[in-house]
């Protein structure tokens, strides 16, 4: 008998030693990171029926129904469809849970549904291959919003893409937490979710984080001017278009043969550029550094680009 409880008493201490030690290489060596280590889902927004945005798009893209943003009666169904198949409670609603088997942990090489997501909320082209270019982009991203840059895609780098991200330099513009950075996308590439219109001027958009300081800027200058809006000539240009005004600088054979910046490194390409009428630029000179925007090109007396 002693012998028998002398062998037990020593399995058991054995086990105590070897079990924890197991538990802590099953949870961080496939990972190797914070992000892909099991954060809970719990910081993803709960959606149901009536909702909109791009955490709708996203849940979209993930159980495979059109992605259109607005969460009605086709995506509670193929919510609910989705969830069956996992085994969940199926409500439709889009919890904790749903986001944990829609979403998941993706890295480089992964593939499908999740992934669509993914390349869809960062701008980029969707094929639901995670390649080189969605790793990169990712990176960025990450770096841009304080989460460990390894290219890996889990809960935390999910919440942040979700909830919108922390507006890195343009945060103080005012952006809000549905707002994209537009240095989370390539130049001249920002997706619709990243850009508004300017106010006042229905033609041309602008980075969405500059929003609260150029409206400050634009009724402060409606004050002076009886009520009229800053003219914007120009604002926020794709590749193609700043590949056109290029174009024209090398060649001076368009649009005077004016200063441009080379395709993909434009300010007008993050949406933070802004090429202003003459009609009160006097008071744009005098006022505008009040909220951010700055005439900084000698030559441009128009160009004013916003630096917070």
């Amino acid at each position: 008998m002693k012998l028998r409880k002398k062998i037990l008493v020593t399995a058991a201490a054995t086990l105590a030693v070897t079990a924890p030690t197991l538990a802590v290489v099953n949870t961080v060596a496939p990972a190797a990171t914070a992000d892909a280590a099991g954060i809970p889902t719990s910081g993803l927004p709960v959606l149901k029926q009536g909702a909109t945005g791009n955490a709708v798009k996203a849940i979209q893209a993930a159980v495979g129904t059109g992605v259109d943003g607005s969460y009605g009666p086709k995506t509670v169904a193929a919510v609910k469809a989705f969830q069956k198949s996992k085994g969940l409670s199926a409500d439709g609603v889009t919890g904790p849970k749903t986001w944990d088997k829609a979403l998941g942990v993706v890295r480089y090489g992964s593939k499908g549904t999740a992934v669509k997501a993914l390349q869809g909320r960062l701008g980029l082209q969707v094929d639901g291959n995670f390649g080189p270019k969605t790793k990169a982009s990712v990176i960025n991203f990450q770096r841009t919003n304080g989460l460990s840059a390894d290219g890996v895609v889990g809960p935390a780098t999910w919440s942040k893409l979700l909830r919108g991200s922390s507006g890195g330099s343009g945060g103080s513009g005012g952006g809000s937490g549905s707002c994209p950075n537009p240095r989370n996308f390539a130049n001249g590439k920002l997706p619709s979710s990243a850009l508004v219109a300017v106010p006042g001027n229905s033609k041309e958009q602008m980075s969405c984080t500059l929003l609260k300081d150029y409206t400050a800027m634009n009724n402060a200058f409606k004050a002076a001017h009886g009520g009229r809006d800053i003219t914007v000539n120009d604002g926020y240009r794709s590749l193609a278009r700043q590949q056109y005004f290029w174009d024209c600088y090398k060649t001076k054979k368009c649009n005077n043969g004016n200063l441009a910046a080379r395709p993909g490194t434009s300010n007008h390409g993050w949406g933070r550029a802004f090429d202003v009428g003459r009609d009160g630029r006097d008071w744009l000179h005098r006022n505008a550094g009040k909220y951010g925007f700055v005439f900084d090109v000698s030559s441009e007396s128009w160009h004013m680009t916003y630096k917070r």
